[in-house]
């Protein structure tokens, strides 16, 4: 999670841990859902196939399976 807030990244908010920027959203990186934790909701962020990708990239790795 650290890293996902670094500045490298910057995928995460400093000011909410929980939310990636709203750039990462746009482009179809991550999607923010609210869950049920104990009793009440919360967001909970998750990466889509693209976010994934992305991340790969930026760790210097290739997303692409092997064929």
């Amino acid at each position: 999670m650290d890293l996902l807030r670094s500045p490298e990244f910057r995928f995460l908010q400093v000011q909410n841990p929980r939310i990636p920027y709203e750039a990462h959203i746009k482009a179809g990186r991550a999607e923010v859902k609210f869950v049920l934790a104990g009793f009440r909701m919360v967001e909970q962020t998750f990466f889509t196939t693209k976010g994934l990708d992305w991340l790969a990239r930026q760790l210097g790795m290739d997303a692409t399976p092997p064929v």
